[in-house]
């Protein structure tokens, strides 16, 4: 009878691996690298490993394994090169690199994350942050990083940044950091440190200034004459130094020296009042002489 099952599972056999893909040239290869079994941890881990390794056939460097492990009562999946781990997913679906216990769904320690843009295009490399309802669309809902390629010549490039704000629209920019770092708040081409097409609101603002509007209060200083002063204003509309409303309109204004011209002007005035203060009180004093006389 043994001798009958044994007939049958040799005739068998050929059945049964003619079901493997095997490639239709070249060879396949086992030798004892192919190793599936219980292994004790290294110094570094805890609990027992059960441990799957696997060394390409004639490779004499070290092996990649995958390995299942136990940590005070969490569950590792870890994908090592020799004894050190490269990726490590954890019972509670975080995905570590270059750390065996992620603390967030990716972490990535030690490392660089890099995004790269083969073909320089705008937008192509982004990191997104998705929502559930745009999650089948690349740029309609939630927001994101993007990169601007200003010369792929010159290694110049930016970085953009899109919110959600309404339904209708989907990702808008809001701001963007050029490669020479000038930083844009609604405007797509800053000039400056800092374009802002919009309000800015702050409890303090502080300017560095060079040169303040003392100046008036020295002798040499040319104090036009209140004359001068209603010729300037009759002919150009304005006051001397100050720009004109067009001017303004098309240019805006450098706050720090607006301010200093101001003072400028208002220091003049206080002269102007000190001068007139100056002649109230002679004529008074003269008033009081002819009064004197007259009694």
């Amino acid at each position: 009878m043994n001798k009958l099952i044994l007939l049958f599972i040799l005739v068998g056999m050929p059945n049964v691996f003619s079901q493997n893909n095997v490639p239709p040239s070249g060879s396949v290869n086992f030798d004892t690298n192919l190793k599936i079994g219980k292994q004790e941890a290294p110094a570094n881990t805890a609990g027992e490993i059960i441990r799957l390794s696997l060394r390409p056939y004639g490779h004499t460097g070290g092996l990649w394994d995958f390995t299942a492990r136990d940590i005070a009562g969490a569950a590792y999946l870890d994908i090592n090169y020799g004894l050190n781990s490269v990726i490590t997913f954890g019972a509670d679906k975080n995905v570590g690199i270059g750390t065996i216990t992620p603390l967030a769904k990716l972490e990535v320690k030690g490392g660089n994350i890099l995004v790269r843009n083969s073909s320089n295009i705008d937008n192509e490399s982004s990191i997104m942050i998705a929502h559930s309802i745009g999650l089948g669309s690349y740029n309609t809902f939630g927001t994101s990083i993007r990169t601007i390629t200003q010369s792929s010549g010159y290694n110049t490039y930016g970085m953009q940044f899109f919110t959600q704000e309404l339904y209708s629209t989907g990702q808008t920019e809001k701001m963007r950091i050029l490669g020479n770092g000038n930083v844009g708040i609604g405007v797509l081409n800053p000039l400056n440190k800092l374009d802002v097409n919009g309000i800015i609101h702050s409890k303090e603002v502080k300017v560095d200034m060079i040169g303040w509007a003392d100046f008036v209060f020295k002798k040499k200083y040319n104090l036009p004459t209140l004359e001068e002063v209603e010729k300037h204003i009759a002919e150009k509309g304005h006051l001397k130094n100050i720009p004109s409303e067009e001017e303004v309109l098309k240019n805006g204004i450098n706050l720090g020296e607006m301010n200093a011209k101001l003072l400028q002007k208002i220091e003049e005035m206080t002269l102007y009042m000190i001068g007139q203060n100056k002649q109230i009180i002679d004529l008074q004093q003269r008033l009081e002489k002819v009064e004197l006389q007259t009694r």
